[in-house]
């Protein structure tokens, strides 16, 4: 048994080593077959990759509201004043991530049709509020209706879910600062017909310079944050671990599926945009998954030392 869950991990960890060294030695080639940019855009018109940069970052939201919630229902304190007011913490932090959810959406399609500060409008953003509250609640009402039990195991979900989805993202938004590298499409924008602005993934960017209207975003590349969001999804294969009737074999195929398609479909839509490198997607990816890896470790090492005792 220790044997069998040691597998998975390696093979992540062969697969992530076999595609960084393709992205180190590929990534522009890539972009250049596959990002659909032409020379003087910084926004791509591709469907494909539009639809994704939508949705490709609902997944982190949508579990987060879930987590929360649950968190809120298994909340148990003696004096009703602070259950109370605990509870209404995480109902608002559910609350929170929804609204996340259609400001990021509907910012990314009111900024690709020239309408991007429309998304501070207070009527729009009383729609993302009252529609936020009315969702969320909705999802309450299917978790209340769970027995005890099984949202005591939920919790364990929540938790555990969260811990990947605030690790996995703290990195990655922490190395985007770090090695700043310049965008694909802000080459394309620059019309850098030389790629001059090209760095490979390893070595930090040094050349920033000012790109009017765009900003910082223009040297953001690295990791892509979209897909690590879009990976969060992984935190989905904890419920095999916490619900062992779950384990079927059709139900593994398909969730697996789910996930790893998912990955994929957000990865290369941000090199289709020219968001991203290759190995950014990668890396983005990864990261989320491999702290899934780390806290299911976590999880089972506590779990033995309890069973032990």
């Amino acid at each position: 048994m220790k044997t069998k869950r040691w597998i998975f991990p390696l093979v992540m960890f062969l697969v992530f080593i076999i595609l960084v060294l393709i992205g180190t030695f590929f990534d522009l080639q890539i972009s250049k077959s596959l990002a659909d940019l032409q020379f003087g855009e910084y926004y791509s018109k591709n469907y494909f990759g539009l639809v994704f940069e939508v949705i490709g970052e609902l997944p982190v939201y949508i579990l987060a509201c879930c987590c929360a919630l649950i968190i809120m229902l298994n909340v148990n304190y003696k004096n009703k004043k602070i259950n109370f007011f605990v509870k209404l913490i995480f109902y608002i932090l559910a609350c929170g991530a929804m609204f996340l959810l259609f400001f990021k959406a509907f910012g990314y399609v009111f900024k690709h049709i020239n309408i991007k500060n429309f998304i501070y409008e207070p009527y729009i953003l009383t729609i993302f509020i009252v529609f936020s509250f009315v969702i969320t609640f909705l999802i309450f009402l299917i978790f209340k209706n769970l027995n005890a039990t099984v949202l005591q195991k939920l919790l364990n979900f929540a938790i555990l879910s969260i811990l990947v989805i605030a690790l996995s993202n703290a990195i990655t938004q922490g190395l985007k600062p770090i090695f700043t590298r310049e965008r694909f499409r802000t080459i394309k924008l620059l019309n850098d017909t030389s790629f001059s602005g090209y760095t490979p993934w390893y070595l930090p960017n040094k050349n920033i310079i000012d790109v009017v209207g765009i900003g910082s975003d223009a040297f953001k590349s690295f990791p892509s944050g979209h897909t690590t969001s879009g990976a969060s999804l992984v935190c989905l294969l904890f419920l095999f671990d916490l619900f062992p009737n779950l384990k079927l074999k059709r139900n593994e195929i398909i969730l697996n599926t789910t996930i790893i398609l998912w990955i994929i479909l957000v990865a290369l839509s941000r090199i289709v945009m020219g968001a991203h490198y290759f190995s950014d997607v990668v890396f983005g990816g990864f990261i989320t998954i491999f702290c899934y890896l780390f806290f299911r470790f976590l999880y089972f090492k506590k779990t033995q030392h309890t069973k032990q005792k």
